[in-house]
């Protein structure tokens, strides 16, 4: 084991990944699975920008199926070290949503029409829980 530490060391942020990855796995909610996202869209060649000069991006993640579904979209306006988040739950609710990231959480609230926002969240990989009878968890948001 030392020795293949030293002849072939784990590349810088892998071990982060690994806990991270294993973190997410130990969070209670259905795993929503990954149904939109613009930079691998065929929109997502025309390079959009915001104005504040940063990217802007689009993911939607789904959980269930039939009047239990639930989709978490998420727009994000990314920045040289900090993303905003922009978020919306449907069908539209009160909730606590939470991004979580291995440098911490923060927590944010829904309004009745499932509207959200999360502010200056470090630029590194992120989840949203969003809670409820059944929480909900999106997979990992790489930015």
């Amino acid at each position: 084991r030392r020795i293949a530490g030293v002849a072939d060391p784990v590349p810088p942020g892998w071990a982060d990944a690994a806990r991270g990855a294993f973190a997410w796995a130990a969070v209670p909610g259905v795993p929503a699975r990954l149904t939109y996202d613009s930079r691998t869209a065929a929109s997502a060649g025309r390079g959009d920008v915001l104005f504040t000069g940063a990217a802007q991006r689009t993911v939607r993640f789904t959980a269930g199926a039939g009047p239990a579904r639930v989709e978490v979209e998420l727009e994000l306006d990314i920045g040289a070290d900090k993303v905003r988040v922009l978020g919306r739950v449907r069908p539209g609710r009160r909730a606590t949503v939470v991004a979580l990231s291995t440098g911490g959480r923060t927590a944010a609230h829904a309004d009745e029409s499932g509207t959200f926002r999360v502010d200056e969240l470090p630029r590194r990989p992120f989840c949203v829980v969003v809670d409820g009878p059944q929480p909900i968890k999106t997979g990992w948001v790489v930015t």
